[in-house]
């Protein structure tokens, strides 16, 4: 339990964090979603904070500091190493009953299938159709 959340929550929450929050599409999304109710008059300067702020979190954690091409490879790697530990168990670590992990690895997927139609998200779901189909099995049948 403990690889994999480590895995999920010092790692992969990062990158897609970055995907949601610091890609164009993204971005846009998250602005329409959470700072709607933030009147009028200080939008124009509170969003840009907030979201200057975020960017500078993304680099001194160190994802904001790595190109595009090499954040993908990580987050592919971490869809990888997660599918290999599911393999054709039903659950993350055993064949009876969900766990600690479960939860942890679907509150990963469950976001990303939730906003699929969002460009950021598109690759991540191309690339679990065609490189890890187990999670997506996993993520449907405990959805």
């Amino acid at each position: 339990v403990t690889m994999i959340q480590r895995l999920s929550e010092d790692h992969l929450y990062w990158v897609l964090a970055f995907l949601l929050w610091a890609t164009k599409e993204g971005e846009t999304w998250a602005i329409k979603r959470y700072f709607s109710k933030v009147p009028a008059l200080i939008r124009p300067l509170f969003v840009p904070y907030v979201i200057n702020r975020l960017r500078k979190i993304y680099v001194a954690v160190g994802v904001g500091r790595h190109t595009d091409d090499v954040r993908e490879k990580k987050w592919k790697e971490d869809f990888i190493a997660l599918n290999a530990v599911l393999g054709d168990k039903p659950f993350m670590l055993t064949h009876q009953q969900p766990s600690t992990a479960d939860v942890i690895v679907y509150s990963f997927l469950a976001p990303i299938f939730k906003l699929k139609e969002l460009a950021c998200f598109e690759n991540v779901i191309h690339f679990l159709k065609e490189s890890a189909p187990q999670l997506i099995a996993y993520h449907d049948r405990i959805h």
